[in-house]
């Protein structure tokens, strides 16, 4: 562990080895407020890719009462036929009351230290992207566009999260809501079902059966981090969300997700003659539904939008997420039972650091790279 000191402000940092002691972890979550929730430290314990070494946590205490933290998530890149060790930055908070004190970038600054400049952030809020900028550390270049296809109308949510005080005619937005869900409903009884080639046969399952496994093998890469089955298996083994009295609970002492109502994860098996084309990871929280990886090639993207159009209206999923850009392509032109979909853009802050190691325009991102599929 590391320790600095500055004005009653101390800082400590902690690899995966720290964490695995009894004593570090009592410390740690006898905080007011928890530095991780007991479902991502089992992640983080299990990370597939993560070495004892890896420094994971960092976070500043105030006269030992702990007042920020930063989060690291250990990945891998293949650059070439080199694997470069990085780190996805996976959260940061600072207490309201020690804001505005340059602890955020400190946390910024250990964290590079520690990796040797090898981190990439991606989700993070436009305070977040200040901090980091400022550092000198990153550059913003890398960017993936995606689509939200609504399936139910989003007013309540939208508009109450922009502006708060709208709180006080939110049963009005319900309603409208309802009255909008009820136009797309009517659509729908005359929007014709979806045409299937009968030697199309699809399976959803909880997990990877040897097949599985043997087709996610030989797919071949499909993005810079060329996450196998391994690793897919640790994520559902593995998520941060639950919906239990615990994950509620934690949820008040840690401000990060942990909570859902509704949080899942299948794997979509396409056969075609018998024979399996391809493998399709799909999450839904909330209704959201989100498809952090596919196994499928070119050919079958048709039946796949379709099938998962399918899905979506089975499930009564509000949203469709993704970030495939091909795949999308067949979403829009097959969605006719949406109510409107839109255009977005995930943004990755790399670090200078880690573009000296491999060229900027060869780092490829999936829809679950980072700590995204988790949640």
């Amino acid at each position: 562990m590391l320790k600095n000191h500055s004005e009653n402000i101390r800082f400590e940092q902690f690899t995966i080895e720290d964490l695995n002691q009894v004593d570090t972890l009592i410390k740690l979550t006898s905080q007011a407020i928890l530095p991780f929730s007991s479902l991502r430290l089992a992640s983080f314990l299990n990370n597939p890719r993560a070495l004892i070494s890896d420094v994971i946590l960092i976070v500043a205490y105030h006269n030992e009462t702990l007042i920020a933290y930063r989060t690291l998530l250990p990945d891998d890149i293949q650059a070439d036929l080199t694997t470069i060790h990085f780190a996805w930055l996976s959260g940061i908070w600072v207490d309201n009351a020690h804001r505005h004190l340059g602890i955020g970038k400190k946390l910024h600054q250990m964290a590079h230290e520690a990796w040797e400049g090898r981190l990439i952030g991606t989700e993070y809020t436009q305070q977040n992207a200040e901090v980091m900028l400022s550092t000198g550390f990153y550059t913003q270049n890398v960017k993936k566009s995606g689509i939200i296809i609504y399936y139910k109308s989003p007013l309540e949510a939208v508009l109450i999260k922009r502006m708060p005080n709208l709180n006080r005619i939110r049963s009005i937005l319900k309603l409208t809501d309802k009255l909008i869900d009820s136009f797309g409903a009517i659509k729908n009884t005359i929007t014709k079902p979806l045409p299937f080639d009968e030697q199309y046969q699809f399976k959803l399952s909880g997990g990877l059966n040897a097949e599985a496994i043997n087709h996610i093998q030989e797919f071949g890469a499909y993005s810079t981090t060329n996450r196998r089955s391994k690793e897919l298996e640790w994520i559902v083994k593995y998520p941060w969300i639950a919906s239990d009295a615990e994950a509620l609970m934690q949820s008040k002492k840690y401000y990060f997700s942990v909570f859902a109502k509704s949080f899942s994860t299948q794997f979509l098996e396409i056969f075609f003659k018998g024979t399996l084309q391809g493998i399709v990871m799909l999450t839904v929280r909330d209704g959201a539904l989100r498809i952090p990886y596919i196994f499928v090639k070119f050919k079958e993207l048709d039946t796949t939008a379709k099938y998962i159009q399918q899905f979506a209206e089975k499930e009564k999923i509000s949203k469709i997420i993704s970030y495939h850009s091909l795949l999308n392509k067949e979403l829009i032109k097959w969605g006719k039972r949406r109510l409107f979909y839109k255009n977005t853009t995930r943004s990755y802050m790399v670090s200078k650091s880690l573009i000296g190691l491999t060229k900027l325009e060869t780092l490829v991102f999936t829809d679950g790279d980072g700590d995204c599929v988790f949640v």
